[in-house]
């Protein structure tokens, strides 16, 4: 289901440069939720301290999107 959303977004909007570039933050945070929260299990090795890291990762994320949106990889951003 993932791949299918990200196919479907990297169709509606993808720069030129082959990024792809989400449509809204909603469909954004729809393609990227789980990959992000898997890197940061790996990373962590603690499930429920990686769900809570994801979950404040994507509010600050949120708080500038305008700004973070606009980035070739949005979601590399998002894991900073």
């Amino acid at each position: 289901m993932g791949r299918y959303i990200v196919l479907l977004l990297e169709t509606l909007n993808t720069k030129s440069n082959g990024a792809l570039q989400p449509v809204d933050f909603d469909s954004f945070y729809s393609a990227s939720y789980d990959r992000v929260r898997r890197a940061m299990t790996l990373a962590f090795r603690d499930p429920a301290l990686a769900e809570e890291i994801t979950q404040e990762a994507f509010f600050q994320t949120l708080k500038r999107w305008p700004k973070v949106s606009a980035l070739d990889h949005p979601e590399g951003w998002t894991m900073l």
